[in-house]
């Protein structure tokens, strides 16, 4: 911060890459926009319960859970209890008793995921340039089809 302002300070709260282009607009005493959704990490805010990224794969976090759901019938769901399991090393998303905890988070998940990201029609220009290597496939009927499937596979492995 300026002039080393709270310099070293840390904080526990629960937060968002959203945060940092509104916490360094208020640092520069530039009021963010309306329509921004990030905090002032500078003040004492708690931070938020929960956070969510993603687009295809989704994730929602609290401070003690994580919850990841696939859009790939492939993959599996994650559930981790963070307080016991720091690493992600067990996966409970079957384990009956963290059921009701799991659904929260669906719906919290539900709610903050905006109708943009529910629409995952993907575009595909077929008359785009294609770089002329010999590491890039010919663009055939079944191209498209053989991407999809090399990328779930190499997904699956990982």
């Amino acid at each position: 911060y300026p002039n080393r302002v709270d310099a070293g300070k840390r904080s526990t709260a629960l937060v968002n890459n959203i945060d940092v282009t509104t916490t360094i607009l208020h640092t520069s005493n530039v009021a963010p926009s309306k329509s921004m959704e990030g905090l002032n990490l500078q003040s004492d805010s708690k931070g938020r319960d929960i956070i969510f990224s993603g687009r295809t794969e989704m994730m929602a976090r609290t401070k003690t859970h994580k919850l990841l759901l696939p859009n790939r019938p492939n993959l599996q769901s994650l559930y981790f209890d963070l307080a016991k399991d720091p690493h992600e090393k067990t996966n409970l998303y079957t384990e009956e008793k963290y059921k009701d905890d799991i659904n929260q988070l669906k719906d919290a998940l539900a709610a903050w995921q905006p109708d943009s990201y529910k629409k995952r029609n993907a575009y595909l220009d077929p008359d785009a340039p294609q770089i002329q290597q010999p590491n890039v496939p010919p663009r055939t009927p079944s191209y498209q089809e053989e991407i999809i499937q090399y990328f779930d596979k190499k997904m699956a492995a990982s």
